[in-house]
């Protein structure tokens, strides 16, 4: 939902893209499909990349003749396990120093759900040395944006921002007692 809201859609498109998701959802977590049910899937994935820009489908190959290849994708094994995989349950095991951080305008893992989340369990886990951080105008790879949008990550010059880097490095060496 983040996702679509960042991209610029409107509440109409949202609440059509989120049906045409709903629909695919349960073929891309299906065990063992028909024919029919592929060729159904491959057509929602389809409708549902119409919502994005051009630039976009280009960038990241959501092209009609690309849609075998992606819902194949989307459905393999490695996807499949991330689909159904609960963070907390390895968050609340975790003992040693964390340092958990994205940024407010991460559309892809968005800050107010995560890191409240991210919080949670490790108070409710094993882990007593953590720190959480949200950088202000930072998007999803730490870069200091404007939007946060996937499509602004190419425009922006540079890789992460130098506030994330000297984050991480003070506290790796406050953590590591380097100093």
């Amino acid at each position: 939902m983040a996702l679509t809201k960042a991209a610029g859609f409107n509440e109409q498109e949202v609440i059509e893209m989120t049906a045409i998701f709903d629909s695919l959802w349960p073929l891309l977590i299906k065990d063992k499909m028909q024919y029919s049910e592929e060729k159904e899937g491959k057509e929602l994935l389809k409708k549902l990349w119409g919502y994005i820009d051009m630039e976009s489908r280009n960038d990241f190959g959501f092209l009609d003749s690309n849609a075998d290849y992606w819902f194949n994708q989307y459905r393999g094994d490695m996807i499949r396990k991330y689909y159904n995989y609960d963070p907390t349950e390895t968050l609340l095991t975790i003992s040693c120093p964390v340092l958990a951080m994205t940024g407010d305008k991460d559309v892809q893992a968005p800050s107010n759900t995560n890191l409240p989340a991210i919080e949670n369990a490790l108070k409710n886990g094993n882990c007593n040395n953590y720190k959480i951080i949200e950088l202000k105008n930072h998007n999803h790879i730490f870069q200091n944006c404007t939007t946060g949008k996937i499509s602004e990550y190419k425009k922006i010059k540079g890789t992460m921002s130098i506030e994330s880097m000297t984050i991480i490095k003070d506290w790796i060496i406050k953590t590591a007692n380097i100093e």
